[in-house]
């Protein structure tokens, strides 16, 4: 529907009072705005999806949006970008840094108001958080006081935030055809990824026996369940490819 169609409500919405957290339905408040990917056919596109509002922190940052600075009634939504950015952090674009500041890689400071967190922080630009510290001074604004969790709150002043690796950001799949020749292997892990979204992979009935791995020399064996073949060539050929899409196994 257009902005504003017969002033219907299904477009009003509830706004995090500290300007970053959940953005609730106002028709629904049990039901939140979600940025997920969802695969379109041949190509993954961000969408934008009404879903129940996570509560136990299973949708990782899929329902934490960031407003703008200006927080001023008609301002437009910034929602963080998940996008792949190779290794560098790109910090000049995380929002809510105090000062603008820049700590150092993927450090920042951050004003926490008392209900969020670095935890918080960090999954809203799509990372872990590796590290938080309440800061020293408020002329010093990357000068470190005092250690603290990543859970942590803080009711004055601001903290440093450290965040890490980025979300793989995919859905969960499995292999289970370890006979097949290496170039099949390497093309089923792309039509996953590429399909689907996929980037944990579970390597299902890939072992030998309950108790230790197979030979170090051995270049193929059965699973002790059903006596399926595993041949170890297919097996590299999947970890390749899934370590160059960027994938985890």
């Amino acid at each position: 529907w257009l902005c504003g169609h017969k002033g219907w409500s299904g477009q009003d919405w509830e706004l995090p009072d500290s300007g970053i957290g959940a953005i609730r339905w106002a028709d629904n408040t049990e039901k939140c705005a979600d940025g997920s990917r969802i695969s379109t056919g041949d190509k993954m596109e961000a969408k934008l999806q009404i879903f129940s509002c996570d509560l136990d922190g299973r949708r990782g940052p899929d329902q934490l949006f960031v407003l703008p600075a200006s927080s001023a009634a008609g301002a437009s939504l910034d929602v963080v970008r998940m996008e792949d950015k190779g290794a560098v952090c790109e910090e000049v674009y995380w929002p809510r840094r105090v000062e603008n500041r820049i700590c150092g890689e993927c450090k920042v400071p951050v004003k926490l108001s008392n209900h969020h967190t670095c935890l918080q922080y960090c999954q809203a630009v799509g990372r872990y958080c590796v590290s938080a510290a309440a800061a020293a001074t408020a002329g010093d604004e990357c000068s470190e006081e005092e250690e603290m969790s990543c859970h942590g709150h803080l009711e004055d002043g601001h903290a440093i935030c450290e965040c890490g690796a980025r979300f793989l950001r995919g859905h969960y799949g499995s292999l289970s055809e370890f006979w097949l020749d290496e170039e099949e292997m390497q093309n089923r892990v792309r039509e996953m990824v590429d399909n689907f979204g996929i980037l944990e992979f579970q390597f299902y009935d890939a072992f030998e026996g309950f108790s230790r791995p197979p030979a170090d020399d051995a270049s193929r064996w059965k699973c002790a369940i059903q006596g399926r073949p595993v041949h170890r060539d297919a097996v590299e050929a999947a970890v390749r490819e899934i370590h160059r899409l960027r994938g985890r196994s």
